[in-house]
């Protein structure tokens, strides 16, 4: 007689598990889902993101008006009154001095020297001056549309401080379906993993984020000149440097060669005025305009010198691949997965 296992009360089934073993796919793909989700929960931190975006924020609400089409369209204007206004004073107002009262020009910088010190420093350090400002302004005025387009990301009117919070959220979403399936939740698994997915790839290409962090990037190096210490403190020095001159010229140099001149200081004035129209209204609109903004830019500098490199130190161009690249992994990994599904069935 053939034995069976009814014939054989000594054999005994093995009972089933209480929590299936799932499929060998199924454990693979959740562990893919959960490291992602790490790494993007990762980023953040090993980045510096939160204190990056932070000062980037910061640097934002304070240049904004200034770097605006209007606000650098007038920087550019306020500097062209500065430069053309000292270069004329220079070539022509002190030589034409000079000829009124009958000196050489090396007799009349030898006066200048010993009356005017803040005229003789100015006399030769703004040609220097005038040679680093003017190039160094038009390539700022030129990042008008750039600096637009970095304001946008990461949404428009949104603040960038949300990035980091941003891929810890997308990265909990991950481990949060790697995790569901590991459960054995796996439908829901699969469509948290596909709205993960489709999220970080979607984002980017449709808010334009490779354009405008392009942008970002475009706007930091015209900007990293500015910020450097010695530039930030020669900025300011010279702006120091501009008021002690042009108080010594209006109060004192000009009025006594006029009073040289026979001249009284109304008259003095409008000799200036008639003979130097660029550099009267550069002495005119120093104290009153160009002085006060050429302060407030250039505290800035040093103010911000901090921020800026801090923020600066962003990966900027890699920024939307952070978030792609996983997302495409995501859509992989769960496209895989549903098709090798279709083909032998669920588990």
């Amino acid at each position: 007689m053939t034995d069976t296992l009814f014939e054989r009360p000594d054999v005994v089934a093995a009972p089933e598990p209480a929590h299936p073993r799932r499929p060998r796919r199924h454990r693979v793909a959740a562990i893919t889902l959960i490291v992602l989700g790490v790494y993007l929960v990762a980023i953040p931190f090993a980045l510096s993101l939160f204190s990056r975006t932070r000062d980037a924020e910061a640097l934002s609400d304070r240049y904004r008006d200034f770097a605006t089409e209007a606000g650098l369209a007038e920087f550019s204007a306020n500097t062209k009154q500065v430069v053309d206004g000292g270069e004329q004073l220079l070539d022509e107002g002190l030589d034409g001095f000079a000829e009124d009262l009958d000196m050489s020009d090396a007799e009349f910088a030898a006066y200048v020297d010993a009356n005017y010190p803040a005229v003789a420093v100015y006399r030769h350090r703004a040609p220097e001056v005038f040679g680093y400002l003017t190039p160094a302004v038009a390539q700022t005025a030129s990042q008008a549309e750039n600096v637009s387009d970095a304001d946008d990301f990461p949404v428009p009117g949104v603040p960038v401080t949300v990035g980091p919070w941003a891929l810890i959220a997308g990265g909990l979403l991950l481990v949060g379906a790697g995790a569901w399936l590991l459960l054995g939740g796996h439908r829901v698994a699969i469509a948290l993993a596909v709205v993960a997915g489709i999220g970080l790839v979607a984002a980017p290409l449709v808010l334009r984020w490779p354009h405008e962090t392009d942008a970002a990037e475009q706007v930091a190096e015209a900007a990293r000149i500015a910020f450097t210490p010695a530039v930030a403190e020669a900025t300011v020095s010279d702006t120091y440097m501009t008021d002690a001159a042009v108080l010594e010229l209006n109060e004192a140099m000009l009025p006594e060669i006029g009073r040289q001149l026979g001249l009284t200081r109304a008259e003095m004035e409008a000799k200036v005025a008639r003979e130097l129209p660029a550099a009267s209204r550069f002495l005119q609109d120093w104290p009153k305009e160009l002085s006060p903004a050429g302060h407030e830019l250039s505290q800035s500098q040093l103010q911000y010198m901090d921020e800026f490199h801090n923020a600066d130190a962003t990966p900027y161009r890699a920024l939307p691949w952070l978030f792609i690249v996983p997302g495409v992994l995501v859509l992989v990994v769960v496209g895989g997965l549903s098709l090798v599904e279709r083909r032998t069935g669920p588990a």
